[in-house]
């Protein structure tokens, strides 16, 4: 028994011994930290690593050591290493020496500190995955650490989203942090990634498949809009019907698609093109517009000037419509006017409605559903929904003769078609008005020809006149001759003037002689021999069947094949487009039967030939409507004067009335009249209107 209790003796003994030891080394190890001696702080725990119970505290110390900053030792994954190792091998007790207690509060600060560290050294990653995996290495991390490593990853989830830009990556970071606290802000970027990826070469056909993949996405709006105006763009009128009905739960969008469909559809918006397209489309949702629309293309309007200057409109029967509140209008194109208001131009319906709140400088009328408007700056084309529909213009004519528009850009003047599309570009100094594809334009003050089709000919005149079937009247070297529309001389520029009769027929002047030249046959009817008196109206010398021909102030009359009528001359002659008159002694008959030229009758003191190829002639103080034939219609005492079509105005005492071509009256106690394209306005004495078709 004895000889057990020695050797336990001695084990007690060495134990003391040991922990004796052990206990200076730690107070030198806590003596070396609080004096900054971290070489022998590193010496000492480097001793004491080996000895279990106290591994933590020289952990501890050692990671200490590497965490400070500004020394040779620094460095911060040893310092994470042995800071790990302290907190897996703590005791559960504190380490207490007379310098320093080593507890778990102290170790777990220097943790914190130490991760946190380690921590700003990853911060400038985007990727979220560093940060799991920090996390992961540093378990022991106190919550609030962690909570801002935590609220960085999610900025830089987002900052990564946001630099990636690929839905398959932010649909994976949605997936894998479902808790992140701007997790519909990662729906957002997921929802337009999706839209861009799917529509990245803006094809209808893209826009399209989105919008069927995608029936709630929150850029379906954007998708529906930007394939409407791919659409509106390219005047695609099956894209948008389909576009309508496909998505008509999208009113607003649907409803846009049809009002383009019927914009592009519907032209001069009269009753057949109404109905038309009231067939073909019969879920068009504006039925109602499209029925008033009829109505008013229906309705007849009449532009009327009341006593005080303003205009107004007014309907067959003579009642205003439209009350006379503008300053100028003018008539209804496609069931459209133009107004004038204080120095303003509106687009009004025959409700009087204004079909655009805009108001625009000037304007002119539409035509085929656009209508150039001018907005203080510059002109452009609108359509029926008064979008802008071309580029920008300096200045624009009237509609010409071959439907187009001229336009002046930086100076130079150009071709445009009735939508504002460019035919030719602006490069001339001046340009005619285009007549069956031909105009004149101007290059160092002298004519050229131009073509719609690009053709320009060099500019070598001093005039050209318009193109008459082919052939102008051109002038060279203070000359006049003829051209056709290849540039091709016709006749030669040696005339001293040239006008255009009728049909092929052309008056020409050399040397104060005049004759008659035929474009068709290519030589002269009648030779260049008779007298020209300057500024002579040769309105009436000829119809192409018959000409005045003047000599030493004596009338011939001649036919086409050059065979003169009449062998004793007349004192004057007024070739009519259907018949001949003939004065002499200051009387006028007329010509309707070559055979009996010598018995004509020269009874009529005043002759007036009318539009309608009839004659209001006058015979002891009466006035007689005669036909082509010379046969007499009406007689009256009263003066006639010719309207229009079969209409005439015969001017009694105290008022007159209106009659047809028999003395039929149509409209008695007149006070004045007027007229509109195909219409009479009758003003009576009792201040009524009428209005005769």
């Amino acid at each position: 028994m004895r000889n057990c209790k020695i050797p336990y003796a001695i084990f007690l003994f060495l134990t003391l011994i040991s922990e004796s030891i052990f206990s200076q080394s730690l107070d030198k190890l806590t003596e070396s930290i609080v004096n900054y001696d971290y070489y022998h702080t590193l010496l000492y725990s480097r001793k004491l690593l080996k000895n279990k119970k106290k591994l933590s505290a020289a952990s501890y110390a050692v990671a200490y050591v590497y965490y400070q900053k500004f020394q040779p030792f620094h460095h911060l994954d040893s310092a994470d290493k042995y800071i790990h190792l302290s907190i897996i091998n703590y005791p559960q007790k504190p380490y207490i020496t007379k310098y320093l207690v080593i507890d778990s509060a102290a170790i777990y600060t220097l943790y914190d500190s130490i991760t946190y560290a380690q921590f700003q050294k990853i911060k400038s990653n985007i990727q979220p995955y560093v940060y799991d995996q920090f996390i992961s290495q540093h378990p022991f991390v106190r919550k609030e650490v962690k909570e801002i490593i935590r609220k960085h990853q999610y900025q830089k989830i987002i900052e990564y989203a946001q630099t990636i830009n690929k839905s398959d990556t932010t649909f994976y970071l949605i997936t894998q942090y479902p808790q992140h606290p701007s997790i519909n802000y990662l729906y957002q970027l997921l929802d337009k990634q999706i839209y861009l990826e799917s529509t990245q070469h803006h094809t209808a056909a893209e826009y399209l498949l989105f919008l069927r993949q995608y029936s709630k996405s929150s850029y379906r709006e954007m998708a529906l809009q930007n394939l409407l105006d791919i659409y509106i763009k390219e005047k695609n009128t099956a894209g948008l019907l389909s576009y309508a009905r496909e998505f008509s739960k999208d009113k607003f969008y649907s409803e846009q698609a049809w009002k383009w469909l019927f914009a592009y559809t519907v032209k001069r918006f009269n009753t057949e093109e109404l109905e038309k397209f009231m067939q073909e489309y019969p879920d068009f949702p504006f039925k109602q517009e499209v029925i008033e629309e009829m109505e008013m293309a229906s309705q007849i309007l009449i532009p009327l000037t009341d006593t005080t200057g303003m205009v107004g409109f007014i309907d067959t029967s003579g009642i205003f419509i439209i009350p006379p509140i503008y300053d100028a209008v003018t008539s209804f194109k496609e069931n459209v006017a133009v107004v004038f208001l204080n120095d303003t131009a509106y687009f009004i319906n025959k409700k009087n409605q204004k079909i655009f709140q805009k108001g625009f400088q000037d304007a002119y009328p539409f035509f085929n559903g656009y209508a150039p408007v001018y907005d203080g700056n510059h002109w452009y084309f609108v359509n029926r929904l008064g979008v802008k529909q071309s580029e920008e213009f300096e200045w624009l004519s009237e509609l010409s003769p071959d439907n187009n528009y001229l336009f002046k850009q930086n100076g130079k003047y150009g071709l445009c078609d009735y939508k504002g599309q460019i035919i030719l570009n602006a490069q001339f100094e001046k340009l005619g008005d285009f007549e069956n594809h031909l105009a004149y334009h101007v290059e160092n003050n002298l004519y050229g020809l131009v073509k719609d089709n690009g053709k320009v000919y060099p500019a070598k005149y001093q005039w050209i006149s318009a193109f008459y079937r082919d052939v102008a009247i051109v002038k060279q070297n203070n000359f006049y001759g003829l051209i056709n529309s290849s540039d091709e001389i016709v006749l030669p520029m040696d005339y001293d003037l040239i006008f255009h009769c009728v049909d092929d027929i052309y008056f020409v002047v050399k040397n104060k002689k005049y004759g008659y030249y035929s474009v068709s046959e290519k030589c002269f009817i009648y030779d260049i021999r008779w007298d020209y008196i300057k500024n002579t109206d040769t309105k009436n010398f000829t119809n192409g069947n018959y000409f005045k021909l003047v000599q030493q102030n004596k009338v011939l009359v001649g036919n086409r094949n050059g065979v003169l009528i009449n062998k004793k001359p007349f004192q004057d002659a007024l070739i009519a487009n259907t018949f001949v008159l003939v004065k002499d002694k200051n009387k006028w008959a007329m010509l309707t039967n070559l055979d009996k030229i010598n018995a004509l009758q020269f009874i009529y003191s005043n002759v007036v030939v009318c539009a309608n190829q009839t004659l209001i002639a006058e015979f002891q103080n009466k006035f007689i409507i005669l036909d082509n034939k010379g046969n007499k219609r009406y007689e009256t005492i009263y003066p006639l004067k010719y309207i229009q079509k079969n209409f005439y105005f015969e001017e009694m005492d105290e008022d007159g009335r209106i009659i047809d071509d028999k003395g039929q009256s149509i409209i008695g106690n007149v006070e004045n009249y007027s007229t509109f394209d195909k219409y009479i306005i009758v003003t009576l004495k009792d201040k009524k209107i009428k209005v005769i078709r």
